[in-house]
């Protein structure tokens, strides 16, 4: 069976369950963790990328045995990070637009789909998209909008097109996080990064 944690409730029940693989690890509760202990303690493979002190206390005292990949995959090319203000966000338009005349597609993510009163200091991906689509008129039509209240096969179509090369941008929230494969997205804007 493959599936969210959705599946962890307790009127599920598995048939000798043996194997468990957990990935992104650190977004699953204490009680989501002690979940499989009721079928015998099968074994369990937690994969995470995002350490959390709790998860590594559970390693440090004896809860996991740990294997670490230490290595990029061949070929790899270096990661370059680099961070700008709002104020200079409007300079690094001709670099995107070169990329992406280049073939190469961009991810703008954001914390939050819409404003909230609360977090006024945060820009949602609704006014994201607004504003990316004011920087880029010459991507008309060209620049989608991604987030999980939409509906799957709406996400799917969204996802579909970027790949499929109809999008160039996609302003998307934390949805896009797992299990996307896109070579072509060779840069990622993420805003509000402190929130993540």
């Amino acid at each position: 069976m493959v599936g969210t944690h959705a599946i962890l409730q307790e009127d599920v029940d598995f048939q000798n369950l043996q194997f468990v693989v957990i990935d992104e690890q650190h977004k699953f509760g204490v009680r989501q963790r002690a979940f499989f202990k009721k079928f015998a303690s099968p074994h369990i493979l937690q994969m995470s990328a995002t350490p959390i002190p709790r998860s590594m206390a559970l390693a440090f005292f004896g809860e996991f045995d740990i294997s670490i990949i230490d290595e990029l995959p061949v070929g790899r090319k270096p990661i370059q990070t680099k961070m700008v203000s709002e104020k200079e966000y409007i300079k690094i338009k001709p670099r995107i637009l070169e990329k992406i005349n280049q073939g190469q597609k961009v991810f703008v993510v954001t914390p939050l789909i819409d404003e909230s009163e609360k977090m006024e200091e945060l820009k949602a991906a609704t006014v994201e998209f607004e504003e990316i689509q004011a920087l880029f008129p010459e991507l008309n039509g060209r620049i989608g909008l991604l987030h999980g209240r939409m509906k799957s096969s709406e996400k799917d179509k969204i996802m579909q097109d970027f790949k499929d090369g109809h999008l160039n941008v996609l302003v998307s929230t934390t949805v896009i996080e797992v299990g996307v494969d896109i070579p072509e997205a060779t840069i990622m804007i993420i805003k509000n990064s402190e929130r993540f």
